[in-house]
């Protein structure tokens, strides 16, 4: 059985330091789960350099993106676009996005990979306490904008272990074909708050006709819950 090269990527910035070596460790772990190869690569936009020092002591490649006083959503754009170009001009066959936070489980690579789809990713969930919820919208087209979350007894229907269609999940942890990534760069909206993910999903859905799938068997832990904890990180990574 042929096992494609995975370019396994995530945008980061020093404020998700808290869960650095968390998501390194599991990420290793990932790798040694799966036959294949897999190449590693991280989009740093922390402030300054010191932070895209401290990354290029691991065993992966690490871009820069200078964030220059821009608005969040533009500069974790360009963060994806270099993941997306770096990824265009390796061999591997499939992107493999899994966020700086995100934790799935060690045999998630082999899992996705062997759906053979376009593009599909596992279950994460974001928000805090009682309000945590699924990254998962559905809609009834595949052209359809608008989209509902599902909430009660419909989503413990959805996360029956199964294999299910969504509008969007997320990139906290999504594998991708080379041709959708080809197809579909990432992108924002100056002055509007979108994430470059919820338009990737339009995207995907209008410009690629493309269905998106979700494996509701993969759970995958999300650490965002740690996250205005440490925007005022003051941990020296210049040494």
């Amino acid at each position: 059985m042929k096992h494609p090269k995975i370019f396994l990527a995530t945008p980061t910035s020093q404020v998700k330091d808290y869960a650095w070596m968390r998501w390194y460790t599991n990420v290793e772990s990932m790798v040694d789960h799966y036959a294949g190869d897999v190449q590693l690569y991280v989009s740093d936009n922390s402030p300054t350099m010191d932070y895209f020092h401290y990354l290029q002591k691991f065993d992966l490649q690490v871009g820069k993106v200078h964030p220059r006083g821009r608005r969040s959503t533009e500069v974790i754009c360009e963060s994806f676009n270099q993941i997306r170009d770096s990824f265009l001009k390796s061999d591997a066959e499939l992107l493999c996005i899994v966020e700086s936070d995100v934790i799935p489980p060690h045999d998630t690579l082999h899992r996705l990979a062997a759906w053979q789809l376009p593009i599909v990713s596992a279950v994460y969930f974001t928000g805090n306490g009682d309000d945590r919820f699924p990254m998962i919208l559905v809609g009834d087209e595949i052209n359809e904008v608008y989209t509902t979350r599902l909430l009660g007894p419909e989503l413990l229907a959805y996360l029956d272990g199964g294999l299910k269609t969504a509008f969007a999940s997320g990139v906290g942890c999504v594998l991708i074909t080379r041709d959708i990534v080809a197809k579909v760069p990432f992108r924002h909206i100056p002055g509007v708050g979108m994430h470059p993910d919820a338009l990737f999903y339009q995207d995907l859905n209008q410009i690629a006709r493309t269905q998106h799938h979700v494996d509701t068997s993969i759970l995958c832990k999300h650490y965002n819950q740690d996250w205005n904890q440490h925007i005022h990180l003051t941990k020296n990574f210049s040494k």
